[in-house]
This record gives structure tokens, C-alpha cells and sequence, in this order.
């Protein structure tokens, strides 16, 4: 029996790793596989670190990178109920 519970949750760890090694490549494919194992199984709750290191190693891959924008849409994509919309108005600059 195969489950895919922890997999956003241990893609981000590995994530770090990667990260905190200098390895921002393998560090960005392990966030694109953490949030496609959320988005396949339902679970959300990783999402907003996965998103964080997701930016994290983008600057490191590439400093000069500005990826605000492209998790700022990302973050949007993904307020669908009533609540987060709500939410969302609130921390819209």
C-alpha cells in the first residue's frame, strides 16, 4: 500500500537541503514535485512553504530573479472559497 500524504511535506524538507547545499535546481524540481503531489492529493497545508522556498531558491539560482510576481499570481490562483477571498482583500497591497 503506497501512500502520498507526506509528499508535499518531505519535497519541501528536501527542498532545504538542497537550498542550505547551493543545489538550487534539484532544490526547484523537488518544490514542482511537492506542490503537484498537493495538488494531486488535496493537501494544502505545505503549499505556502513550498511557495516560499520556491522563491528562496529561485533568487539563488538567480539573484538578479524577481519572482514576487509569479507567486503573487500563484497565491491568487489558488483562492477559490469565500474565506480566502476574504483573506486575500485583506493582504492585497
Amino acid at each position: 500500500m503506497e501512500s502520498e500524504q507526506f509528499l508535499p511535506h518531505l519535497a519541501g524538507l528536501a527542498a532545504e537541503a538542497y537550498l542550505v547545499s547551493g543545489n538550487a535546481t534539484d532544490g526547484l524540481r523537488s518544490v514542482e514535485d511537492g506542490l503537484r503531489a498537493g495538488l494531486r492529493t488535496g493537501e494544502r497545508f505545505w503549499q505556502p512553504e513550498l511557495l516560499r522556498l520556491k522563491g528562496e531558491l529561485q533568487i539563488a539560482g538567480d539573484p538578479s530573479a524577481a519572482p514576487e510576481a509569479e507567486d503573487r499570481s500563484a497565491m491568487q490562483s489558488h483562492v477559490r472559497k469565500p474565506r480566502a477571498r476574504a483573506f486575500w482583500r485583506c493582504v492585497r497591497p
